[in-house]
């Protein structure tokens, strides 16, 4: 997966022109423009931090070699799907970008041939709808997938322990010692999920 990351939205230089345009005119939409953009930033942010916590779930992976087979299939198959999950939101948060800066060139191309006017109804330039939809619609259902994978994973890990803890008390009854009650506590793997 590449580690390459777009330039934030506002180093696009039609945006800055647009946005100076917008302030000069006071116009009332740089508000609406200015809350998308700051969307996509946050958005952006979330995307990090989710390439982040792929890049530890993959060294946790890979110091799983110890693990018994069903946790690491589990935790392999977490890892695969949220870095699918990574590369649509990436996707999907470039397309967004595109019909932003878009709409830029569109407004300004329109506002260099109208003058002011052009800036009085500047949500036909803006197709931004789809887009956002469909980012929406990304996150909600990698919401959804994450809380499964890490319900499934904290099954798997808590199932692993309590069997962890069943073979040492076979142990200890086996040299006359007394039970213990409480099982392991949760792995790193868990822990960071």
């Amino acid at each position: 997966m590449s580690k390459r990351k777009s330039p934030p939205i506002m180093e696009n230089p039609y945006v800055k022109e647009l946005l100076s345009v917008m302030e000069k005119y006071h116009t009332d939409a740089m508000k609406d423009l200015l809350d998308v953009i700051d969307y996509v930033g946050e958005v952006e942010k979330q995307l990090d931090n989710a390439v982040q916590e792929l890049s530890a779930m993959r060294k946790e992976l890979a110091d799983m070699r110890g693990q018994p087979a069903p946790v690491q299939k589990t935790m392999r198959d977490a890892t695969i799907l949220m870095q699918d999950r990574v590369i649509t939101l990436r996707e999907n948060l470039a397309a967004l970008k595109a019909a932003i800066v878009e709409g830029c060139k569109n407004l300004l191309s329109a506002f260099k041939e109208k003058g002011t006017q052009a800036l009085h109804n500047t949500a036909r330039f803006f197709k931004l709808r789809p887009a956002l939809e469909t980012l929406r619609d990304n996150l909600n259902e990698s919401v959804k997938s994450d809380e499964r994978i890490i319900a499934k994973i904290e099954a798997v890990s808590a199932e692993y322990h309590k069997a962890g803890q069943h073979i040492k008390n076979m142990g200890r009854a086996l040299t006359g010692k007394e039970a213990v009650a409480e099982a392991k506590a949760p792995s790193k793997v868990a822990k960071t999920l």
